[in-house]
């Protein structure tokens, strides 16, 4: 099993193929995170739940689903220049979320916001809990350690070396 450091993104996943990172420096407070929203479907997501570490004002500062990017884009989700409230005890936050798609989101506004709305009700997304450290399923074998000669290397003439 592998170990996570302390300051590793926490990634949670789910079945639609949505990837959320979340990362903050070691004891810094959760105000101060980046929250990255991936959409790895080719569909696109429709009031998917996104946890969010704390409640507050969120800020969107890149949608790479917006028609800005590209005529042919699904231009769904939030623009860059919207913030949404989650009220104290929310953190979870239902996003609409262009296909093959990135949403970057912090506490810190962008200086283009334009508006801030309340985000709309949604079920909590608990936590990961984490995995109880297990043992081995069997013991570590001594193992002798083989010393094995290096290939053998032949000088092989380039094409334009050889004179038959």
């Amino acid at each position: 099993m592998a170990r996570r450091s302390a300051n590793a993104p926490r990634v949670l996943l789910s079945t639609t193929a949505s990837v959320t990172p979340s990362r903050a420096a070691a004891g810094a407070p959760k105000d101060n995170a980046t929250v990255v929203v991936l959409n790895l479907s080719g569909a696109p997501c429709k009031q998917y739940g996104v946890r969010f570490p704390t409640s507050g004002t969120w800020y969107c500062h890149y949608n790479s689903g917006s028609a800005l990017y590209a005529k042919d884009f699904d231009n769904i989700g939030p623009k860059t220049t919207e913030g949404f409230i989650l009220p104290a005890g929310q953190t979870t936050l239902p996003l609409d979320m262009s296909r093959h798609s990135l949403l970057i989101f912090s506490k810190t506004a962008p200086p283009n916001v334009t508006a801030t709305t309340r985000a709309a009700p949604a079920a909590e997304i608990q936590p990961p809990t984490p995995e109880p450290e297990t043992q081995p399923t069997r013991e570590i074998e001594e193992f002798i350690e083989e010393l094995i000669p290096p290939f053998p290397y032949m000088p092989v003439p380039l094409p334009i070396e050889w004179h038959p």
